[in-house]
C-alpha cells in the first residue's frame, strides 16, 4: 500500500464606540430578584447570572405571554452583558464576545495545527495497515487496528464539523472529510484481512 495518500491528494480592529444614543436609552434599576433590568421602548432588558457567567434577556415590556424572549450567549462579566444588551437593541459597535465566540475564535486559530496533526496520524495508520498486509498478522492485532481506525475516523469527522462551525474555507472541510473517508477505507481493508487471520 502506498503511503502519503493525504499529502498527495491535497499537498501540503476598529476602536469600540458606545451604543447609539437614543431618547429611549434604558434607565437601569434592580429587580426584586436582584437582577439589573430596564425598559427601553416596548422592550424589557434583564441581565442575570448564569453559573459563573452573565446573560441578558429581551422580552416585551407589556409582558405579552405570546412573545418569545430572546436570550443572549454567556459573557464573562455583568457589565459586558449589560453593554451588549444595549448594542443589541440600539446598534453600535460590539465590544465583548460571548464565551462561545471566544471558544470558536481559539478553535479557528488552532485548526491548521489540528489538521496537520491528523495528517501525521493518517500516515501512521497507513503504515500500520501496510505492515499487516505484508505479513500474517494475528486476529487480535487486526481487531485493535480496527478500533484505532474507527477512533481516528471519528476524530476526522469532528474536525470536519469544527471547520464548518468556525467558518473555515471549504477546502479545510474537504480535507477533514477526505481523511474520515480514508480511515473508513483502511478499516475495511483490515476487516477483510481479519476474516482469514489466525488467533
Amino acid at each position: 500500500m502506498a503511503l502519503g495518500f493525504f499529502r498527495r491528494l491535497f499537498g501540503g480592529t476598529e476602536a469600540a464606540t458606545p451604543p447609539q444614543e437614543r431618547s429611549d436609552k434604558p434607565n437601569w434599576t434592580v429587580s426584586a430578584r436582584g437582577n439589573q433590568t430596564a425598559i427601553a421602548g416596548d422592550s424589557r432588558i434583564t441581565v442575570f447570572q448564569d453559573g459563573d457567567f452573565w446573560k441578558y434577556c429581551i422580552t416585551r415590556a407589556d409582558d405579552d405571554d405570546d412573545s418569545e424572549p430572546y436570550y443572549s450567549g454567556r459573557y464573562q462579566t455583568k457589565d459586558a452583558a449589560q453593554y451588549e444588551a444595549q448594542v443589541y437593541l440600539f446598534g453600535g459597535q460590539s465590544r465583548h464576545q460571548t464565551t462561545q465566540e471566544v471558544k470558536l475564535g481559539k478553535l479557528s486559530q488552532e485548526m491548521p495545527a489540528m489538521l496537520e496533526k491528523e495528517i501525521k496520524q493518517m500516515e501512521s495508520m497507513e503504515a500500520a495497515v501496510a505492515k499487516v498486509q505484508s505479513g500474517n498478522a494475528k486476529r487480535s492485532r487486526l481487531e485493535n487496528l480496527e478500533k484505532q481506525l474507527l477512533t481516528r475516523a471519528s476524530q476526522a469527522n469532528n474536525l470536519r464539523n469544527q471547520a464548518i462551525e468556525t467558518n473555515q474555507p471549504t477546502s479545510v472541510e474537504r480535507k477533514a472529510e477526505a481523511m474520515r473517508d480514508r480511515y473508513f477505507d483502511l478499516r475495511s481493508t483490515v476487516t477483510k484481512l481479519k476474516a482469514s487471520a489466525t488467533e
